[in-house]
C-alpha cells in the first residue's frame, strides 16, 4: 500500500510568481484569426513595392510575407511577460499524487496520472497498478522518458523548491539503487566470481524483464532450505554482464559478484509476480585490526596466503585460465579482506557450511587462518608444482 498525507481543505496552497495565461474562447480564437488575415490583406493588396505582386516564386519569400494559417492567440510564456491576461498558478496543480509535493522528474503513466519518478519506482515496485486509479501499469518508472512539460512549469513556477525537491529526489535515488529483487540459491559465492544462471520461473522471467533496462543488478541470497530471507541474511549484489533471451521467456545470463552485503529489513514479496522478492542490502565489511601489531599480522599471514595461493592455483598452467575465467585476477596482499575471499572463493571443498562460514565472517585474521590450514593441507596432497 502506498502511503499518502492529505491536506486540509482549509489550508492554502502556494501560488506561483506569474500566472498561466488563460484558455481563449472559439470566438476569441476566430477574432484573433480575423483580425491579422485582415492586417496582412491591407498591407500586400496595393502594394507594388512587394515582390509578391513582380515575382510568381512565393516558395522563395520570406515567411514574415505569409497571412497567418492558424489562429494566434497567447501562449503560456507570453503570459509570463503579460500578467494581466491569466490565473495564478498554484501548487496544487504540479503536485505529485502519491507525495502531494511538487511533481519532481514527472512520469506521467498510461492512465494519465502524472507522478514523480521516485514515487512512481517505489510503488510499482510493491504493485504493478498506478497508484492513483489502480489500473495495470507495466512501465519501468527509473527509466520511463520524464513528462518535459510538467518538468519546465514546476522549475519556472517554484524554482527555490523545484531545487530542494531534486536534492531530495537524488539523495533517496542513491539509497533506491539498494533495493533489489533477490534470486535464491543453494550455493555460496563470493565477490569477484562469475555466476552463469539458468532461469526459467516467471518470476525470474520477470526480474529479467525489469532489470535487463535497466539497473542491470540483482541481490544473490544463498539459502539451503525454504528460500526464504530475513533481516541480517547475507546477500551479494550480481551485476549483469550478458544476457539471451529465449523465445519461450527463459534466458541465460552470466553476471559478476560485486560485493557482500547484509539484508538491512525483512524483504516483502511483490504481489502479482509469482513470488519476486525485494530487498534493501547495507554494506558488509570486515572489522579492522585493533592495533599495529595486529595490522602487521594481518600483512604477514596476507603475504604467506597470497604466495601459497599462487603456488597452487596460477603457476600451473592447466588450471590457471580456468581460476582467473571464474574467480578473476588475485588481490594482493595490501587488500588482506579481497584476498581472504578470494581464496576462500578457490578454495575446492564440498562443505557448503565451511564456505558459508568464511562469507559471512567479518574477521580477515580468522578467515586467513582457515584458508592457510586449507592450502597447507593442498599443498600436502601434492598441489602447488609446476607441470
Amino acid at each position: 500500500m502506498v502511503r499518502t498525507r492529505s491536506r486540509s481543505p482549509e489550508q492554502p496552497v502556494p501560488a506561483a510568481v506569474f500566472p498561466v495565461a488563460a484558455a481563449a474562447t472559439p470566438a476569441e480564437d476566430r477574432q484573433c484569426y480575423d483580425a491579422n488575415r485582415s492586417a496582412w490583406n491591407s498591407s500586400h493588396s496595393n502594394n507594388s513595392s512587394c515582390d509578391c505582386n513582380r515575382s510568381t516564386n512565393h516558395s522563395s519569400h520570406d515567411s514574415s510575407h505569409a497571412p497567418p494559417s492558424r489562429p494566434l492567440t497567447p501562449t503560456f510564456f507570453d503570459a509570463v511577460a503579460s500578467p494581466a491576461r491569466g490565473e495564478m498558478l498554484t501548487l496544487g496543480d504540479l503536485e505529485c499524487g502519491v507525495c502531494l509535493g511538487l511533481l519532481c522528474e514527472a512520469v506521467t503513466t498510461p492512465c494519465g496520472h502524472s507522478l514523480c519518478r521516485l514515487c512512481l519506482v517505489r510503488a510499482l515496485q510493491r504493485q504493478t497498478k498506478c497508484p492513483v486509479c489502480r489500473a495495470v501499469c507495466m512501465i519501468n518508472a527509473e527509466d520511463h522518458a520524464e513528462t518535459r512539460l510538467l518538468t519546465r512549469l514546476a522549475k519556472r513556477a517554484f524554482p527555490a523548491l523545484y531545487e530542494q525537491r531534486l536534492e531530495e529526489t537524488r539523495q533517496e535515488r542513491e539509497a533506491l539503487k539498494l533495493l533489489l529483487p533477490i534470486f535464491f540459491y543453494n550455493l555460496p559465492i563470493f565477490p569477484g566470481e562469475a555466476l552463469r544462471l539458468h532461469l526459467f520461473e516467471p518470476r525470474y522471467r520477470l526480474m529479467m524483464q525489469r532489470i535487463v533496462n535497466g539497473s542491470r543488478r540483482f541481490a544473490y541470497v544463498p539459502n539451503y532450505s525454504n528460500y526464504r530471507a530475513k533481516a541480517g541474511d547475507i546477500a551479494l549484489i550480481a551485476e549483469l554482464k550478458e544476457v539471451r533471451f529465449m523465445r519461450d521467456g527463459r534466458s541465460e545470463l552470466e553476471a559478476r559478484i560485486a560485493g557482500r552485503f547484509t539484508i538491512a529489513e525483512d524483504p516483502y514479496v511483490e504481489d502479482g509476480t509469482g513470488g519476486l522478492s525485494y530487498c534493501r542490502l547495507k554494506e558488509l565489511r570486515d572489522e579492522s585490526p585493533k592495533s599495529a601489531e595486529a595490522s602487521q599480522a594481518l600483512r604477514q599471514a596476507s603475504e604467506k596466503a597470497r604466495e601459497m595461493a599462487h603456488a597452487i592455483f596460477l603457476e600451473r598452467r592447466d588450471i590457471k585460465a580456468v581460476v582467473v575465467d571464474r574467480y578473476g585476477e588475485m588481490p594482493g596482499p595490501q587488500t588482506p579482506e579481497a584476498l581472504s575471499l578470494w581464496i576462500a572463493a578457490v578454495l575446492p571443498t564440498e562443505n557448503r557450511q565451511i564456505k558459508h562460514d568464511l562469507l559471512v565472517s567479518t574477521d580477515t585474521s580468522h578467515r586467513l587462518e582457515v584458508c592457510i590450514s586449507k592450502l597447507q593441507a593442498l599443498r600436502g596432497a601434492g598441489m602447488g608444482k609446476s607441470s
